[in-house]
């Protein structure tokens, strides 16, 4: 009996032994959980695209999910819908301030002129728009715009009418005549300026106001942190293809973007992507830049009242997925 027992023991021991290295097998071969990330159609946005058209993402589970506009990816993004988005860094701060735990991983990009204020042909200064109706989304960014602008004409928001426009109906109110004038950016900056509409106010007058950040909670650079390095290399390759290769690189963007190759150009001066040792020394802090429009920018949410409290920007950058990449 003892001997059979002995012979039951070792071969309970081979089984689980056995079995215990194909769990560890099949855990260590699971699939990788998919990476959503929240988009919009702006044209900052577009190299997260191209990447993917390019085959950047190698086949892993990093998926793309577009919305119409801002406001669409910021409730996506609100409700758990998605990953990451896409956003502004002024909106970023009205995330953090009820969500400690959010991070912001990447820089992505500058607005040098691709946000506007376009107002209806026969209105030629801004201090024409008092009294006027104006277009815009529910945003911070449009407030900032908005706020901007009038500041430079002597105006505030109690001397116009706004009116609150949804970016996918923008192109139409304006075109209609429903509206004056109209705060929005790419593609329907570049249509209503090929028809006609005057230019009164860009983000090249506030230079590093409106930067592209991607966010997410801390906690996907733990769980995911494979598909955001394959994330970040793809952004970053795609952006030098655009360098190196203008031509290809806007007949793939133009499709989503709806616009003509010209436009597509003339819409890219209007943007600086930042580049990977940028990214590195923005979300260090060992350049202060990215920091102190933040601090601006909290200054403005505050004074009008989009924040209840100051948000700590100590942790919100990050560098902890940037430092590690090499291209």
């Amino acid at each position: 009996m003892k001997k059979l027992s002995t012979i039951l023991r070792f071969w309970a021991l081979a089984i689980a032994t056995t079995l215990g290295c194909f769990i560890f097998a099949a855990c260590t071969n699971a699939p990788l959980a998919t990476l959503r990330i929240g988009t919009d159609v702006w044209l900052g946005f577009e190299p997260l695209y191209l990447a993917r058209d390019l085959g950047y993402f190698e086949q892993q589970p990093v998926q793309l999910v577009e919305y119409s506009a801002a406001a669409e990816a910021d409730r996506a993004f609100r409700n758990g819908s998605v990953n990451l988005i896409t956003t502004t860094i002024d909106t970023t701060l009205t995330f953090a301030e009820s969500n400690s735990n959010l991070r912001a991983i990447m820089a992505l990009d500058m607005s040098n002129g691709g946000d506007v204020m376009l107002a209806q042909p026969e209105i030629k200064t801004l201090s024409e728009l008092k009294g006027r109706k104006i277009g815009m989304e529910t945003s911070t960014f449009g407030l900032l715009v908005l706020t901007h602008a009038l500041e430079k004409a002597g105006l505030s928001q109690k001397d116009i009418e706004l009116v609150n426009t949804e970016f996918k109906q923008q192109e139409k109110a304006f075109q209609q005549k429903k509206i004056d004038a109209l705060v929005t950016y790419e593609p329907t900056r570049s249509k209503l300026l090929s028809t006609g509409a005057k230019l009164m106010f860009d983000s090249s007058q506030i230079p590093g106001e409106i930067v592209d950040l991607i966010v997410g909670d801390a906690k996907l650079l733990e769980t995911h942190k494979k598909q955001l390095a394959i994330l970040a290399k793809a952004w970053f390759r795609a952006t030098e293809y655009i360098q190196k290769n203008p031509d290809d690189a806007a007949k793939r963007m133009i499709q989503r973007q709806g616009i003509s190759t010209e436009e597509l150009a003339k819409s890219l001066k209007g943007i600086r992507f930042f580049t990977l040792e940028e990214n590195k020394k923005f979300l260090s802090k060992t350049d202060p830049t990215l920091e102190k429009g933040a601090k601006r920018l909290s200054q403005f949410l505050l004074t009008h009242k989009l924040l209840k409290q100051t948000v700590n920007l100590d942790s919100l950058f990050t560098d902890q997925l940037v430092k590690d990449i090499n291209m």
